[in-house]
């Protein structure tokens, strides 16, 4: 309330910072009202809204206490119970292996990829792999890498349905999906491609790019030599 001459301050505090800091309370005064009064004459009545910011992953109660003062140093509060329940994250893919092109028949080296979780350990996060052409890579020729170490950073080699220079060639979607302790899952996917001659290096698939005017932009791809050759990558001449 808010009488002539005085301005009424209103603040509020967290009891629990790690959960909800004082300073991510927000106060805003939406409206005043003018009240009549018999005995105290004209009056106003504020109307606040308070909007709270939580921690990132983080649950639990806070106490929030609201208190509101005058010029005088006169105060009165009021408290209540924040709540903020947990919610399961869904597991994510920091790393994925990009779209890939290899010879006819010829098996993908360990491709790197890397996996995490809020909730759950990164050893104990599932990942399976379907191919969306099995003629040409089965679901059974997708081969995971043990995991070893804190289970973060995983590998998985594809390999084609007949190997050789007259081998399997075309191209398939590989989906790998990561499952967390609370069965939430996340699908992404790669492409692999096996359409290149054996005997002729690959280059790999580069996606269509989007920079802002006046900037610049660094893209990273991968060259490989033909299984069979003796040239060493590092020989091989980009144009």
């Amino acid at each position: 309330m808010e009488t002539a001459g005085q301005t009424l301050t209103v603040t509020a505090a967290s009891s629990n910072e790690g959960l909800l800091k004082t300073s991510n309370i927000k106060l805003t005064r939406k409206s005043s009202t003018d009240l009549k009064d018999g005995q105290d004459g004209a009056r106003k009545v504020a109307d606040y809204a308070i909007d709270f910011k939580p921690e990132a992953n983080a649950n639990g109660t806070a106490t929030i206490t609201v208190t509101v003062s005058d010029a005088a140093n006169n105060s009165a509060s009021t408290t209540f119970t924040l709540t903020v329940d947990s919610v399961n994250d869904t597991p994510t893919f920091p790393a994925f292996p990009r779209n890939q092109a290899m010879n006819v028949g010829t098996t993908t080296p360990a491709l790197s990829f890397t996996v995490g979780d809020v909730e759950t350990s990164a050893t104990d996060l599932i990942v399976t792999g379907t191919s969306s052409l099995p003629t040409v890579v089965p679901d059974a020729n997708i081969i995971f890498g043990a995991v070893t170490g804190d289970g973060k950073t995983r590998s998985v080699t594809i390999i084609p349905a007949s190997s050789g220079s007259s081998g399997t060639s075309g191209e398939t979607v590989i989906t790998l999906t990561v499952k967390d302790g609370s069965n939430a899952t996340l699908a992404q996917t790669f492409k692999v491609n096996f359409s290149t001659p054996a005997g002729n290096p690959t280059i790999e698939p580069i996606t269509d790019p989007t920079i802002d005017e006046d900037k610049s932009k660094t893209i990273t791809f991968t060259v490989r030599p033909d299984p069979n050759s003796s040239t060493p990558a590092g020989n091989l001449t980009l144009t």
